[in-house]
């Protein structure tokens, strides 16, 4: 009996010391150095608190670079001030108040906290109140304010999945979220997302940045901003949040150069409303790519323009400022080797209702594109726009540019076949979720 008792401890000791468990540390104060020194202490799977606090503001940005849980005693109850630098208006330096770099398999979490923007943002350098980069395909970003927003709430940059919720954004004009789906499936050099361009959508997956039960108002009662914006290959669903004097934007291959258009986006259920409509010139702008707009309820008296504009901004029809060269795709009417040139440019690269292209070189310079003076070879991949209302009746509006054709590039008043929504609450909220509702407003699959 004792030799085969201390044959047991030999064995399963190893075992027993390897096993870890999550520690969870109270920051000695709200202020920087004592919430970074907590952070440093703490390993990964751990949690650091943040005590109650009155506004507390900083001029540094606390740099997170493990997969932990960062947890306020509540918002409104632990308040941070952004005092860091936005870079002014040249855009020189700046930072986030938080920066959070973290890579798969490792998980994050940020929770229950405020927000208030103290440092302006003159040169809309977007440096961010919160940044996350990295693989990590667990984040999760919950019950959180932001108010005021002085700029970008949130900026997500590298392959990021996972969920923002409940979140609560207060602003004028700057984003809310921002999403870019740089050195997609853990691939490296790849700064403008070309490797999320060259693969296939996983339509209704968990492969994205989620943004649900959250809501979003700008106090200008005169400027339109954007609770979202989505380039680089940006894959981003906006669903079950309430807007106010918000809308949803996106960037296609124009104005940001090298930068690949956003790849997917899919928002519905969302309510949005309106108390002026003088510049509100469309309710989700898709500049590129592709993706679904649907079962959204829209209050704006007086408004009779369009709900969706799927326009492309390198046409010459588009309006969009910026051009006419759009370095280094150039215009679309035929002269760039980088669309396919038929039809005055048609398909143009990354333009509304494209999809899959061929894998461009990495550049991370921006200097040049491999192949060069070669068509990327963007699929055909239409959007769909159908089941939204406008003041109580069905509304589904949309418009395009001289490449960007109904029943071709867009289909209105028709759901995607074949596209079921990923489960709703997301899974990181707890629990399993529920079954997705089926879009309604079904009708034949178009040929």
């Amino acid at each position: 009996m004792l030799t085969r008792l201390l044959l047991f401890i030999v064995l399963f000791t190893p075992l027993f010391s390897l096993t870890t468990h999550a520690a969870t540390s109270t920051a000695a104060s709200c202020n920087l150095s004592d919430v970074q020194t907590a952070v440093n202490a703490a390993a990964a799977g751990d949690t650091v608190m943040l005590p109650a606090c009155s506004q507390t503001n900083w001029s540094s940005t606390l740099t997170i670079t493990k997969g932990i849980t960062l947890e306020g005693a509540g918002q409104g109850q632990t308040i941070l001030g952004d005092n860091v630098s936005k870079g002014g208006s040249s855009c020189s330096g700046g930072g986030p108040l938080v920066a959070w770099s973290v890579n798969a398999p490792n998980s994050l979490r940020m929770t229950g906290l405020t927000i208030v923007g103290v440092a302006t943002d003159p040169g809309v350098c977007q440096r961010g109140h919160i940044t996350v980069g990295g693989s990590t395909h667990s984040m999760r970003l919950d019950h959180l304010t932001i108010n005021p927003a002085q700029t970008v709430g949130i900026f997500i940059d590298g392959d990021i999945w996972g969920l923002i919720d409940h979140l609560t954004h207060v602003g004028t004009f700057v984003n809310g979220v921002r999403v870019e789906h740089v050195n997609w499936n853990g691939t490296s050099n790849d700064a403008w997302g070309d490797q999320s361009w060259a693969a296939a959508i996983n339509y209704g997956s968990a492969e994205g940045v989620y943004i649900e039960d959250s809501s979003f108002t700008s106090t200008d009662p005169n400027f339109i901003g954007g609770a979202t914006d989505c380039f680089s290959g940006g894959h981003l669903i906006f669903r079950h949040n309430t807007v106010s004097m918000y809308n949803n934007q996106s960037h296609g291959a124009d104005s940001d150069q090298r930068h690949r258009a956003c790849r997917w986006q899919e928002v519905y259920n969302n309510t949005y409303t309106y108390s002026n409509v003088n510049n509100l010139a469309f309710i989700n702008w898709i500049r590129g790519g592709t993706g679904v707009f649907y079962n959204n309820t829209i209050t704006a008296a007086g408004y009779t323009n369009k709900i969706v504009q799927a326009v492309n901004c390198r046409d010459a029809s588009a309006g969009c400022g910026g051009g006419p060269n759009y370095t280094p795709w150039g215009a679309c009417d035929g002269s760039s080797s980088y669309d396919q040139n038929s039809n005055g440019g048609y398909r143009c690269v990354d333009q509304p209702g494209s999809g899959t292209s061929k894998l461009l070189g990495p550049d991370p310079s921006g200097t040049t594109i491999t192949p060069a003076n070669t068509w990327v070879g963007n699929i055909l991949d239409p959007i769909y726009v159908w089941g939204n209302t406008l003041n109580g009746s069905s509304n589904n509006t949309t418009s395009g540019s001289t490449n960007v054709s109904a029943s071709r590039d867009y289909y209105v008043g028709t759901a995607r076949p074949n596209y079921t929504a990923y489960t709703y609450p997301h899974p990181l909220q707890g629990g399993s979720g529920s079954a997705p509702i089926p879009p309604n407003n079904l009708q034949a699959t178009p040929q």
